[in-house]
């Protein structure tokens, strides 16, 4: 039912970067790893069945991130998307 509406994966995202964002404003609050990763494992199976343009719109925003984060993080939380990346 997740994914019955068109912005569902929109709303993944932004819940991504906004926990992204505290996780690093806060200093690496670790219990948002998880969430995140659950968040990225969630959206991965929908990525999968988009056409190109509509996956690389989507996913800009995480790129971004991925692209400008050297922590330890990198290793393990993008693992479900990175093929997208």
């Amino acid at each position: 039912m997740l994914f019955e509406k068109p912005e569902s994966l929109k709303l993944l995202k932004d819940l991504f970067v906004k926990l992204y964002r505290i996780y690093y404003d806060f200093g690496g609050v670790e219990f948002l790893e998880d969430e995140m990763y659950l968040i990225l494992e969630t959206m991965a199976p929908e990525l999968e069945e988009m056409d190109g343009g509509t996956r690389d719109g989507l996913m800009r925003d995480i790129r971004a991130i991925y692209e400008e984060d050297d922590s330890v993080l990198k290793s393990f939380i993008y693992e479900p998307v990175e093929e997208y990346l």
